[in-house]
């Protein structure tokens, strides 16, 4: 005896149901471990220029280009955890910020996630008012050949923007820190910001 076709529209409805609920509890299982750009340390800097009319030749040069000092006192605390390794690697001198060594990276390098396991690392500045409010640095990072992680990094106009890496801490996984340059009211801020990348639990 043939099926009302009613009966035959129920039983595809449900079975639609629970093969989208069945495709989205898989989906859900394959996402709960993420990876995530966690900030976990920050320092603002300032190098102003009040009284630079007065120097000229190399006493010109040593004043604009000496370290930014820090806007605060700074030490080591659950808000900065970093500040002892930055002293030790003389990212930090006597509190100040050392440009003197900091190279910023290129626009694709490795990112030592753990001992022995490396993401590749690209980053493209984005400006197009369309895609983005604001000058963003869009990072992405491949496991291999799998895209693990795409995040957004913004800062204001104009970008002035340096990345590096280190294992600051020494535990075999890298740091990226950012330094990010804007002038004002006649002087330079920075700003230090230290992330990492972290598998996060999404359940």
């Amino acid at each position: 005896m043939r099926k009302p076709l009613a009966i035959h529209c129920i039983q595809f409805v449900l079975l639609s149901c629970t093969y989208s609920g069945y495709q989205e509890k898989t989906e859900l299982l394959h996402e709960n471990y993420k990876y995530a750009l966690v900030e976990i340390d920050s320092y603002d800097f300032r190098r102003a220029y009040h009284g630079i009319d007065t120097l000229e030749g190399y006493a010109l040069d040593s004043f604009l280009n000496r370290n930014p000092w820090a806007n605060e006192i700074y030490s080591n605390s659950a808000d900065h955890p970093f500040f002892n390794d930055l002293l030790r690697l003389g990212i930090l001198d006597h509190g100040d910020l050392n440009l003197s060594d900091l190279d910023t990276l290129p626009n694709q390098f490795n990112y030592q996630f753990k001992p022995n396991h490396f993401f590749k690392v690209k980053t493209k500045y984005m400006d197009d008012p369309i895609q983005v409010k604001t000058p963003s640095f869009e990072l992405t990072f491949w496991d291999n050949a799998r895209l693990v992680l795409i995040d957004t990094l913004e800062f204001s106009w104009p970008p002035d923007v340096a990345f590096f890496k280190k294992d600051l801490d020494e535990d075999g996984s890298e740091e990226l820190l950012s330094i990010f340059k804007w002038y004002i009211v006649n002087g330079d801020n920075f700003e230090l910001k230290i992330y990492q990348i972290k598998k996060v639990n999404q359940q």
